[in-house]
């Protein structure tokens, strides 16, 4: 980029006009208004400051035209290697580009419901495991429960065994009694 201070028209630009004085600028007015009413354009504006080497002073414009102009011919071959299309054949690619962006949004909503679909996957699997888990649990009381159930029909088998030997007890004691009784009243 060129140096704005070595830049004559930069520095013309930039250049904050404090060397004109109020006179010269209503002059300037008057001479403006006389000229729009002849119907002249005017530019308003001071002329260029003269240099003594001006190839010195405009090397940086140049430089900067120079650059322009290359940039000016890369867009033209850009320009000019641009495929221009008939209607049918942009229509045609205007219908695939279409098609090609509907993939990219069904490619997309697939990879989105596929994760949902590992989502849902990796819980049905720890809920099949928690239900697996709670069919053991369910295993392993109803066999608690089965053993208590025996052992409660064993302790009623002992009782009702036990029962009735104290029946038999009660029976022979009323017997042993009934003799005792019988024996103290002969004697």
């Amino acid at each position: 980029m060129a140096d704005p201070s070595r830049d004559l028209g930069m520095q013309y630009l930039y250049e904050k006009q404090q060397h004109r004085s109020q006179a010269d600028k209503a002059g300037d007015r008057q001479q403006q208004q006389q000229q729009q009413r002849q119907g002249s354009p005017v530019l308003a504006m001071a002329p260029l400051p003269q240099s003594n080497d001006a190839s010195r002073d405009w090397g940086p414009a140049q430089g900067n035209l120079e650059t322009v102009k290359m940039a000016l011919d890369a867009l033209k071959g850009l320009i000019m290697d641009a495929v221009f299309l008939d209607e049918e054949a942009y229509t045609n690619s205007a219908t695939l580009q279409l098609y090609q962006q509907r993939l990219q949004a069904q490619q997309r909503r697939i990879l989105q419901l596929e994760g949902e679909v590992e989502a849902l996957r990796v819980e049905s699997g720890r809920q099949a495991e928690a239900l697996v888990q709670q069919r053991a649990q369910t295993r392993a009381a109803e066999a608690r429960m089965q053993e208590l159930q025996q052992e409660l029909d064993n302790n009623a088998v002992v009782f009702d065994m036990h029962y009735n030997e104290l029946l038999l007890k009660g029976e022979e004691i009323e017997r042993l009694k009934s003799v005792i009784e019988g024996l103290g009243g002969t004697g």
